[in-house]
């Protein structure tokens, strides 16, 4: 079977599969099914592109993060899941391709290059859609013209003979009946799946990502002029704008500094030695204003590095004095993360875990990483895209370890063992996923602790139970992951 015919074969199993899989179905075990038949397909119809050391990395992670949504089935494991294999396909598209943002890119431009037309035009050449065109318009032509005049004949005989009206009007009725029977979103979702499908069993050759990523390097090259080539006063020129900037590098980092060295001053001695909370300012405000500092001086550090840093101020024989207030730039930034970290430590001390708090800790990691990429890249010579290729590593391998967790199991655990009933938030306590539901029927008298007559918290989770109960009665062992099954059993058991 040539490849044209495997790829069909492929597409329309998949297509199938993926009505079948997702159809009024919640993520669960499906996906995992569904990341089996893709990668197994890929793996058939391409088996030179599993030659990568990407797309052999990428297949394992996505099945490994798919595993995460059968166990825990947490949305960051869904949303990491679907980008993982989004990338992927990019790799298996393009096998030579390395970094992570160019294999996105292509697999996010196959799927918008309309893959249907592959399928059913994979030459795809002016020629071939001239004659769909006249094929189409011949077709019509046979049929158009009887239709017309067929209903012309209907349309007479039905005022000719009261019967034939009769029996006209119970087709008409038959026909109306069985459309109505036809599920137009069902339709819509199927047309879904075959797009999807399409744009990972097929593929337009996007070689622009190639290309670009051939020209460049993880390292800086020092960009030479010949002494021939230009005259005198245009070095004497060059030379001068270059020691300039390297002054003005020099007067910008040393502010910056100076200024974050107050900053970081003031953070380490009121919130690393001295922090007391008693109430008279709003905790939430105080951890997230630390952390929109932190975002806007690692933008700003990152944005003025990689400026003074892109070209020959690199091989100035005299920038050793730049290159060390950027690397105490970023070590005083270091200090700004940690000094985050312990705002965030405070507040999570005081009213528990939360999404955005957890968020938080591993946005700060993140941020490490990133930070030490800095310091490589001017201790090193490195260049702005090995920044963006390890820093897009770094966002994904913080997205797989987010996913590797059950949140809102230890969320849960977390904050009922840990935080005391006057301070708990309950009511954030029902609005977590309904795995949790059987924690907070053990702990039911929490939901009430302000005041026994306060019931609006058990009405809610009386509330949340019900609909949790009907939703799962009504789907079937596709959408199963085992923390979710396990809360089903618990309840079951109860009965």
């Amino acid at each position: 079977m040539n490849t044209k015919k495997i790829q069909l074969t492929f597409f329309l199993i998949g297509t199938l599969l993926f009505n079948w899989l997702f159809w009024q179905e919640q993520l669960g075990l499906n996906l995992l099914i569904f990341n089996v038949f893709i990668l197994l397909s890929a793996y058939i119809i391409y088996p030179n592109s599993f030659k990568s050391k990407y797309v052999i990395a990428f297949s394992i992670l996505c099945i490994l993060t798919a595993t995460f949504v059968f166990l825990y089935g947490s949305t960051i494991a869904k949303i990491t899941n679907s980008i993982l294999l989004l990338i992927c396909i990019g790799y298996i598209h393009q096998p030579k391709l390395k970094a992570i943002f160019f294999a996105g890119f292509t697999a996010i431009i196959n799927f918008f290059n309309l893959p249907l037309k592959k399928v059913f035009n994979p030459k795809n050449s002016i020629d071939n859609q001239q004659k769909s065109l006249n094929k189409i318009f011949y077709v019509l032509k046979i049929v158009i013209i009887p239709l017309l005049f067929l209903s012309l004949f209907i349309i007479i005989f039905k005022f000719a003979n009261p019967i034939f009206n009769e029996l006209t009007l119970k087709f008409w009725l038959l026909i109306k009946k069985l459309f109505s029977t036809i599920s137009w979103l069902r339709l819509l979702f199927i047309v879904l799946g075959a797009i999807v499908i399409a744009a990972f069993i097929y593929h337009e050759n996007i070689l622009k990502f190639i290309h670009k990523e051939q020209k460049l390097s993880d390292f800086i090259s020092r960009k030479r002029k010949s002494k021939n080539q230009l005259p005198n006063n245009v070095i004497q020129t060059l030379s001068l704008r270059l020691k300039n900037e390297y002054r003005s590098a020099i007067l910008l980092v040393c502010s910056v500094n100076v200024l974050l060295l107050i900053v970081n001053a003031t953070d380490v001695n009121w919130i690393w030695f001295n922090f007391k909370y008693n109430g008279n300012f709003n905790l939430s405000q105080f951890v997230h204003e630390g952390t929109y500092l932190l975002i806007i001086s690692v933008l700003l550090s990152m944005g003025i590095i990689l400026y003074f840093f892109r070209k020959n101020i690199n091989f100035l024989p005299k920038n050793k004095l730049l290159k060390q207030l950027s690397i105490l730039w970023i070590a005083q930034n270091i200090i700004l993360v940690i000094s985050v970290g312990i705002r965030n430590y405070h507040y999570i001390d005081y009213y528990g875990l939360a999404y955005k708090r957890i968020g938080v800790i591993f946005f700060l990691i993140a941020t490490i990483v990133g930070l030490i990429t800095l310091y490589i890249k001017i201790t090193q010579l490195k260049s702005a895209f090995y920044l963006l290729k390890v820093n897009s590593l770094n966002i994904i391998s913080v997205l797989i370890l987010l996913s590797s967790f059950n949140w809102d199991i230890i969320i849960a655990k977390y904050n009922i063992n840990t935080i005391s009933s006057e301070k708990m938030d309950v009511l954030f306590l029902l609005t977590l996923s309904d795995k949790t539901l059987p924690l907070i029927e053990e702990n039911k008298h929490l939901l009430n602790q302000e005041n026994p007559f306060y019931t609006e918290p058990t009405y809610r989770y009386e509330d949340k139970l019900n609909t949790f109960l009907e939703t799962q009665e009504k789907l079937s062992w596709l959408s199963m992951n085992l923390s979710t099954q396990k809360a089903i059993n618990y309840y079951k058991n109860r009965k």
